[in-house]
């Protein structure tokens, strides 16, 4: 056989081994990874439900980068999903405002991106009272009751608080609805202290048959038929609205890799551009999209976090 016939062939032999070789020694050198969402919740099912696809679409999208397999933990407790995402057993999570602070500043977080929900990229609170009442401004609480979601609510507790403080006003924590106010002091009560089952809907009718003179919630409460039913709000006023912030803020876990954080970035930024991201962010409790959080919106949750601390450091053990 001729030399060149002898070459030919034995090129043709070795090509599809050495390929086999090639891509035989890179599935032994990549390490398949898992994406892992966090959340914070007590309803651990339903959120798992909510969150599991959009995790399983982000992984999709980081095949590329070593990822077969999408995971959701739960935790009622910040702390801990903090400590996940200190030891990397977490990767990202979409939290409210404070808490979004708390994860970066004590944790292993970096704000990525500002969740949208519902179609609204920001939120605030409102401080309302019943239309027939004579308090129209914050300063007409003194004296007077106002119920309080719990005190790891930004809407419901944080940004009224702070509205009230403010401007100057003293507030007094009351042990029971029964408990009389100190002269020119506001006296609140948490919803949850009286009722255990609170939700928005008793912090409305509370304020409508009169039980107190006020009360805060966020402004998406407001106008949700389920938290403030049209014929009740059509006999309320809102006294007070407070700047307004993110809705939510996506943090991931500060040491992963660039190239990581870039696709989680860029696959979020345009989920609501395709026919599955948007039925995924749909299922995602009605997200609408996630963009890049404003400057202006980071530099007042600095702000207003200073005075979270103060606040918690004279109410969160009461």
């Amino acid at each position: 056989m001729p030399l060149v016939s002898k070459l030919i062939i034995s090129l043709l032999l070795f090509i599809p081994f050495s390929i086999q070789l090639t891509y035989a020694g890179n599935e032994q050198d990549i390490e398949f990874k898992t994406l892992t969402i966090g959340v914070h919740t007590k309803k651990a099912r339903k959120h798992i439900e909510f969150t599991k696809p959009l995790a399983q679409y982000l992984q999709s999208k980081l095949v590329h980068l070593g990822y077969r397999h999408a995971n959701v933990v739960v935790s009622s407790d910040l702390q801990e999903l903090g400590e996940w995402l200190t030891t990397g057993e977490v990767d990202l999570i979409s939290e409210t405002p404070f808490s979004a602070l708390e994860l970066r500043d004590r944790y292993n977080g970096e704000f990525l991106l500002r969740r949208w929900k519902k179609g609204h990229a920001d939120y605030h609170s409102v401080i309302f009272v019943r239309k027939d009442s004579e308090i129209n401004t914050l300063q007409d609480l003194k004296n007077k009751k106002l119920v309080l979601e719990n005190n790891s609510s930004t809407s419901g507790f944080y940004l009224p608080v702070h509205a009230i403080l403010d401007q100057g006003l003293q507030l007094e924590k009351l042990d029971s609805l029964s408990t009389s106010v100190s002269q020119d002091r506001i006296g609140f009560v948490h919803v949850d202290d009286v009722l255990k089952r609170a939700n928005e809907i008793s912090l409305t009718m509370w304020v409508h048959r009169k039980k107190v003179d006020a009360a805060a919630f966020s402004n998406t409460n407001w106008n949700d038929v389920k938290d403030m039913p049209l014929h009740i709000q059509d006999e309320m006023k809102i006294i007070h609205s407070t700047e307004s912030y993110p809705r939510s803020i996506v943090v991931v876990r500060a040491n992963l890799p660039n190239e990581v954080k870039d696709a989680l970035k860029k696959e979020l930024l345009h989920a609501h551009k395709s026919t599955r991201g948007i039925s995924v962010l749909q299922n995602y409790q009605a997200t609408t999209r996630f963009d890049n959080l404003p400057e202006d919106q980071e530099y007042n949750l600095e702000q207003v976090n200073y005075f979270k601390q103060q606040i918690q450091a004279k109410w969160a053990s009461h």
